[in-house]
């Protein structure tokens, strides 16, 4: 019997340390285990105990390293080199890694590193196998680059043309830094902070994309839905214009403000934060066919909204209006809500289960039962609590009971708890605990 047990148990440390051992060097998983990270696959081989019957030796990363393609390129590096090595990586091709650098040749087999562009691509069998070869160099303003590589962050494209001698099958790409008017190939995204103000057809420019014009956010522009709509903007009329916005809407865009008809355009249904919906309804020549709604900023006091949205931070549902006319139309029935501002702070307190005085002395660790069922807020929210015990040890629970264990080292603690409703924390109350005396009571 104790011999089945021992063989359970060391079959349960393998198992463990397959599966969710880290290495410090290079050690042999299963191949249906996670790599750790800032590991690399270096060998693949046929392996009888793995779920998979394959297994990989796995060491920390380092550049200029050969890896196995089983786990794919470590984050921030690039393949120099591909080959085909069944010895080594059973079924996987081999890669030779680096860390990248300007003006540095790889292949495509890895992805271009961020902040990296392509400017030029060829085939190159002896060194990529069946992969093109990329010369990559760190984006600049005015940069001529290929599509393979894709548009870095933060940059346009000014100009998109076939250029097969430097970049293959792909087509070369003009970028730059965006700047308010500029015209620009949609090619690649438009950038945060702008809008497209038109949009039209420049094959001699940008190829088979369409050309915007992009520009910083304005109220009372008109823009194209080919942007999106700017933080911090509503749409208040939607209409087809296809001289300055072929192929979408075209938008009239302003900051919100009290009162506002707005279209149900954009993130968070078109509403901006910290706004209502007071009524819907269907304007379909201020709006094309999208819904309308009124909104409104509570400003800190109780008002009536529609569900288009959950109540803004700071207010909670003060009561269920239920289906109004405000709130729906033939379309759309949303339920109003009354919503009140959350202005007043939870009360905390708490009771314990220590025991009398005459039956704590005990050299053990004290387990003890704290109940906080007792704490509530003022504006009716669900709280958290959270518990300082006074040993080194907090923790937070969306529960008003917890037990905890003290150790031997202490004789009494001040234990506090704070609650929170989501908005506020209540002021802390705490209590002192006696956990053991240091004498046996008389009589014990």
């Amino acid at each position: 019997m104790r011999t089945r047990i021992l063989q359970v148990f060391l079959l349960f440390v393998t198992v463990y340390a397959i599966f969710a051992y880290t290495p410090a060097s290079a050690a042999t998983i299963c191949s249906d285990a996670n790599v750790p990270d800032g590991y690399a696959v270096i060998a693949v081989a046929p392996n009888g105990s793995c779920t998979t019957n394959i297994a990989y030796t796995v060491e920390p990363f380092s550049s200029n390293q050969q890896i196995c393609a089983a786990n794919g390129v470590p984050a921030g590096s690039v393949v120099t080199q591909v080959r085909v090595n069944s010895v080594t990586c059973y079924n996987f091709l081999q890669y030779t890694v680096q860390e990248p650098f300007d003006g540095q040749v790889v292949c495509a087999a890895g992805s271009v590193p961020s902040g990296y562009v392509v400017t030029s691509a060829t085939a190159n069998l002896a060194t990529c196998s069946n992969s093109l070869q990329y010369r990559i160099a760190q984006a600049a303003n005015g940069q001529a680059v290929c599509a393979a590589g894709g548009v870095p962050s933060g940059y346009v494209v000014t100009s998109a043309t076939a250029n097969l001698a430097t970049c293959n099958n792909s087509l070369q790409y003009r970028i730059a830094l965006p700047s308010d008017g500029q015209l620009v190939c949609a090619a690649g995204s438009v950038p945060s902070g702008y809008v497209v103000t038109s949009s039209s057809v420049n094959p001699n420019v940008c190829s088979t994309f369409l050309q915007y014009r992009i520009a910083v956010p304005n109220s009372g522009q008109l823009v194209c839905a080919a942007g999106k709509v700017p933080t911090g903007y509503v749409v208040t009329s939607v209409s087809a214009n296809p001289n300055s916005c072929a192929d979408t809407l075209q938008y009239l865009i302003q900051q919100p403000s009290n009162g506002n008809t707005v279209c149900a355009v954009g993130g968070a249904r078109g509403v901006p934060t910290g706004y209502v919906v007071t009524a819907i309804g269907i304007n379909s020549s201020q709006c094309h066919n999208f819904i309308t709604y009124n909104i409104a900023n509570p400003n800190g006091n109780s008002i009536t909204m529609c569900s288009v949205t959950d109540a803004p931070a700071g207010y909670r549902i003060n009561s269920v209006l239920g289906t109004t006319s405000a709130c729906s139309n033939a379309l759309y029935v949303y339920t109003t809500y009354q919503i009140v501002p959350l202005s007043q702070k939870p009360i905390a307190t708490f009771v314990n289960s220590k025991p009398p005085r005459q039956q704590i002395y005990r050299p053990i660790p004290a387990n003890i039962t704290f109940d906080a069922s007792g704490s509530y807020d003022p504006d009716g929210m669900p709280l958290s609590y959270r518990w300082d015990f006074g040993d080194g040890f907090t923790e937070t629970t969306n529960v008003p009971v917890i037990a905890h264990t003290f150790s031997t080292n202490y004789t009494a603690v001040s234990v506090q708890l704070t609650v929170n409703d989501g908005t506020l924390s209540s002021d802390p109350y705490s209590a002192y605990i006696v956990l053991r005396v240091t004498e046996r009571p008389t009589g014990k």
